[in-house]
């Protein structure tokens, strides 16, 4: 049997009802009085805003700022101006993004919108006035009616709009939050943009003065063509890494100028010249999921849906077969006749709509909000313990590079500068190391960077700033260019450097030109001996190979001033560095 839908309006009754003068003056006054019951309310666009300055500050300890058009907006613009002459950390960023966002003022109007929808909600419809007169002979009559179901739904109209209003405040104040995290992760990307950057400069110019000290050896045939090919390639793509790095530095400054939303270029920011060191210890799993539930606005913004859905199933049902009504006064006169007047009422039969199509639309939306809530809740825990996992592998990913890899890189070059020194290396062995080294150093810098990001995720999954307590500690740079001494698992290593070997061996050694140019690269300044292996190079005949003959050993003991070179042929035991 198949089922036909009507559709239907309502339908209206009017009941006309005869009632004294006096009872009619009541009726009319009272019409008035509910008339302007709802006019006097107004929109105050700017209220709720101070509890999403105390959720926002309670978060990130930085307050946030709704431009006004006061004197309070040029002490803003003041204090974004100096905050951005001087040198801008993590949280002077943060600073600068809350009051200098356009964004962010776009989105505290949302609580203009929800108040506006509160005042909206007290408010009553207005009544109707209705005039009618067929033609000028006939009769006229006249009328003016106000809904009172209107009157009836305020209250609960009123909650369920508050319900919102709250509910707004707590998104606003969230938005605001992970704008915070965007600033704080562009700010950590750009410092360390710019670190990679000089890193990556330093590189090509420690390989672009090996392949200069190549081709010089070339030139005096005692380099294989294959061998200058390797090593101007290095240098080739030394080159191209830093313009990419360079590239990279760039566009993390315009990111974080975006995030910020200031006028300003890139090029004109100043910010930190390295990262932080690594945090004291981090907290535990079980206190990260214990806060992430107390402070994550989303959460509670679920929590507060399940009540905005209630509130509104609430009013319903409750009118559900009670749709529209009405009370009214009515009149007709004619020419020469009384004036027929009184008052008048309206309701709405429920015949066809009960609204029983709106009741279970409300139950499902309370249902929806209700699993979302729940969803999100088990979301949360899991998202806290993946990020925790996250940081803590990325912070023992930097203790690695901070603790052993980096020191020993460090180790290793100053051990090729001695074996140098020594005349048992080559030049191109200790600029080896020294890219090595600040390979290592790049690895580092990453490798930090990849902590602070995570840790900021972790910031946004818990919903609020992390306490911690940085460790002081020597920068890291510093000891890639070989200032300080090392450490090892936590023992200090002594200070083997090159420039100390150099001075015991006074003004007795003599480089090669190429050499000259390559002590910009290279961690100590001193001249370093270039004693080179004779190789073999190729007849450009076609013939065998000639190999050049070798040189005759030193007449002089080692360490006099009029001592000779070492040629390839000297065993390494025979090339005993001076003590």
């Amino acid at each position: 049997m198949s089922r036909v839908t009507v559709f239907a309006p309502p339908v209206s009754v009017r009941v006309a009802v005869n009632v004294s003068r006096v009872r009619q003056r009541s009726v009319a006054l009272g019409l008035l009085l509910v008339t302007a019951l709802g006019g006097c309310a107004r929109a105050r666009p700017r209220d709720g805003f101070s509890d999403v300055d105390r959720l926002v500050r309670a978060r990130t300890g930085t307050g946030a700022f709704w431009s006004s058009d006061s004197a309070a907006d040029a002490a803003a613009a003041d204090t974004v101006r100096a905050l951005l002459a001087t040198e801008l950390g993590a949280e002077q960023a943060v600073r600068v993004g809350l009051l200098a966002s356009r964004d962010l003022q776009a989105t505290y109007e949302a609580l203009g919108i929800a108040r506006a929808e509160v005042v909206q909600a007290g408010l009553i419809r207005n009544p109707v006035l209705t005039l009618e007169r067929i033609n000028s002979t006939g009769p006229g009559e006249f009328g003016l009616a106000q809904t009172f179901v209107d009157i009836l739904q305020r209250p609960m109209r009123k909650r369920l709009a508050s319900a919102e209003f709250e509910l707004a405040k707590v998104r606003v104040a969230d938005a605001v939050y992970q704008h915070t995290t965007e600033v704080r992760s562009s700010f950590y990307s750009l410092v360390a943009a710019e670190q990679r950057a000089d890193l990556r400069r330093a590189i090509a110019r420690s390989v672009g003065a090996s392949a200069t000290a190549a081709m010089a050896i070339r030139a005096a045939g005692n380099l294989l063509d294959v061998e200058l090919a390797t090593e101007l390639a290095l240098a080739e793509q030394s080159r191209a890494d830093a313009i990419e790095a360079n590239a990279e530095a760039v566009v993390a400054r315009e990111k974080l100028v975006r995030e910020m939303g200031v006028a300003a270029a890139g090029t004109t920011l100043q910010v930190a010249a390295r990262l932080p060191a690594l945090p004291g210890a981090e907290s535990s799993v079980d206190s990260l999921v214990a806060l992430a539930v107390r402070s994550r606005l989303d959460l509670i913004g679920t929590f507060a849906a399940i009540e905005v859905a209630g509130r509104s199933l609430g009013l319903t049902n409750r009118f559900r077969l009670l749709s529209d009504g009405s009370i009214g006064w009515n009149g007709e006169s004619d020419r020469g006749k009384d004036v027929q007047q009184g008052p008048t009422i309206s309701v709405a039969i429920p015949l066809f709509d009960r609204g029983q199509a709106a009741s279970a639309a409300g139950r499902a939306r309370l249902r929806q909000a209700s699993a979302r809530h729940e969803g999100l809740a088990i979301s949360v825990r899991s998202e806290v313990r993946g990020a925790a996992a996250q940081t803590a592998a990325m912070r023992a990913r930097a203790e690695v590079y901070r603790t052993r890899i980096v020191p020993l890189r460090n180790r290793a070059l100053q051990e090729t500068l001695l074996q140098n020194n020594a005349m048992a290396v080559s030049v191109f062995t200790v600029l080896l190391a020294k890219q090595a080294q600040i390979e290592a150093g790049v690895g580092y810098v990453s490798a930090l960077r990849d902590y602070w990001l995570s840790r900021v995720e972790l910031e946004r999954v818990v919903g609020t700033v992390l306490p911690s307590a940085p460790v002081v500690d020597v920068p890291i740079e510093r000891d890639i260019l070989g200032i300080d001494t090392m450490s090892v698992n936590g023992q200090r290593l002594p200070r083997d450097s090159a420039g100390d070997a150099t001075k015991s061996r006074g003004d007795s050694a003599t480089p090669m030109n190429p050499a000259k140019s390559m002590n910009h690269a290279m961690p100590m300044n001193h001249a370093m001996p270039m004693p080179m292996p004779v190789k073999p190079s190729t007849s450009r005949t076609g013939g065998p190979p000639r190999t050049a003959a070798p040189r005759a050993a030193p007449s002089t003991p080692v360490g006099s001033k009029q001592r000779g070179r070492a040629t390839a042929t000297d065993s390494a035991s025979t090339r005993v560095p001076r003590p």
